[in-house]
Order: structure tokens, then C-alpha cells, then sequence
């Protein structure tokens, strides 16, 4: 829901090694937030970024790999595939970051 093209603001903390990437809605939040401009953010986001380079690709899901290790509330769902990474908050649950990657697995080879 409501893809968006990523720009290196849209990054945080992860370095900016992507050719391209997406953020979008992955699922309707059970807890909606209110951003500071008062905008409501209804969505548990999920990020699908386009990574030629191998390392860089690893180097990007260590990341959040990394994150969930230091800290429970810091946790991602990770899945990359050839030049593919998908990364989900922890809020998206097992079951839906399944139903992602099964999508992946049938169009990347």
C-alpha cells in the first residue's frame, strides 16, 4: 500500500548502497501513530531494496540484522535473494513476512 521511491532521507540508519529501493505499506497497523505533523501513520512499512553488489547487499542486511540483535524492539524480518532485500519491521508478523518472500522466491531466480 502506498509504495514510495526511496530517497537517502528514507534511509535512517542503513547505509545508502541501493541502485534503487521502495518503502510501502506492508500491512494495516494494530497501533496507529500520529507523526509530528500531525499526518496519522496507519501502516507497518516494509522496505524492498534493488543491491547489485553482493557485499553491499550483505553489508545493508546486517543492518537490521545487527539492530535486532542489540535490542528486541530494534527487530527486522530480513529475506534477500540475488540482488534483492526485503526488510520489515518486527511488528509484521511471521506469517505475513512469508507471504512476501514467497512472492520473491517465485519471480527472482
Amino acid at each position: 500500500m502506498e509504495p514510495k521511491i526511496m530517497t537517502r532521507n528514507d534511509y535512517g540508519i542503513a547505509p545508502l548502497l541501493a541502485e534503487e529501493a521502495v518503502s510501502f505499506g506492508a500491512q494495516f497497523a494494530e497501533f496507529v501513530f500520529e507523526n509530528e505533523d500531525g499526518s496519522i501513520d496507519q501502516f507497518n512499512y516494509g522496505r524492498l531494496f534493488l543491491v547489485r553488489d553482493e557485499n553491499d547487499l550483505q553489508t545493508m542486511k546486517a543492518v537490521y540484522d545487527d539492530l535486532g540483535k542489540e535490542a528486541a524492539m530494534l527487530y527486522s524480518h530480513t529475506y534477500s535473494k540475488g540482488d534483492i532485500l526485503l526488510q520489515m519491521g518486527g511488528d509484521v508478523s511471521d506469517e505475513d513476512f512469508a507471504l512476501y518472500t514467497a512472492v520473491i522466491d517465485e519471480v527472482v531466480e
